[in-house]
């Protein structure tokens, strides 16, 4: 176990998780990222840890021995508000994740845990903790008015953008729903890297889903060598944004990849099965 540092440039971690296993492998992770990692086994420790220390990042597993980390996330985000805290689960548990993503979370991690996942949510707190850049002068629109809806409005933008969540923006015919992506995508960590919008009713102009396929995704399917793409939007987006509308207009097939998508963080190449 690591204890913090009193320097006063030394960015902290707070992990909180009753395995030692999972305790070690998560501070070996972190550290790497340039955190000086303090663990603790369960909410009580986690509590009396956040009281007597300034944190800049906390991880928590959802079952602890006294407690539950929803509870704690919820805590982290009415007293300190400005610390991202992620959220550890177990694989497919995909209702326990919303409520965390909902509570606060700014990501939700699925065990068995991976060093390289672990590796890139501290760089994602990281760049949380740094001055964001102004916003572009064609989002102010979007964010302009004090009336109160427009201070909600504006909050939830703020509160989405510090997640690692994908977001379904619902709104009436007429509203700019690319510019609130793009708010989105200019007020999170992924400023720097690229936002691309699509229209998924443009790309579903057959029954079978070979050009969907390529243009999203990149895919290469054998049964059809005349449909190719050596990169899919989702690959030029790497660590960007993208927004799909009119994502209901996607063949059912392309749906179902979406989800895959979503849920394990990563392309499958529809080649290797």
């Amino acid at each position: 176990m690591t204890t913090p540092s009193s320097a006063n440039d030394q960015i902290r971690a707070l992990i909180v998780d009753d395995e030692a296993d999972i305790r070690r492998l998560t501070v070996k992770a972190i550290e790497r990222s340039g955190f000086d990692c303090h663990a603790v086994a369960g909410i009580k420790e986690a509590l009396s840890a956040l009281q007597e220390t300034a944190y800049n990042f906390c991880i928590t597993d959802m079952r602890l021995p006294d407690g539950d980390g929803l509870s704690l996330i919820r805590h982290v985000n009415q007293h300190y508000p400005d610390m991202p805290i992620a959220m550890i689960t177990a694989y497919g548990n995909l209702e326990v994740g919303v409520d965390a993503l909902k509570s606060g979370a700014f990501d939700v991690l699925a065990k068995p845990l991976e060093l390289s996942s672990l590796r890139n949510l501290a760089e994602a707190a990281k760049k949380l903790l740094k001055k964001r850049s102004p916003l572009p002068t064609y989002c102010h629109s979007l964010l302009f008015g004090d009336s109160a809806i427009m201070e909600t409005f504006r909050a939830t933008l703020y509160r989405l953008a510090r997640t690692q969540a994908p977001v379904n923006i619902t709104a009436p015919e007429g509203c700019d729903r690319r510019g609130i992506a793009r708010a989105l995508h200019y007020l999170s960590t992924r400023a720097s890297q690229p936002f691309i919008s699509v229209n998924c009713a443009s790309l579903h102009n057959q029954e079978n889903y070979d050009s969907e396929g390529a243009v999203l995704f990149g895919d290469v399917l054998p049964n059809d060598s005349s449909i190719s793409s050596e990169q899919g939007i989702f690959q030029i987006a790497n660590k960007g944004s993208v927004f799909l509308e009119n994502i209901d207009q996607l063949s059912e097939f392309g749906q179902m990849r979406l989800i895959e998508l979503l849920e394990e963080r990563q392309l499958r190449n529809l080649q290797d099965g």
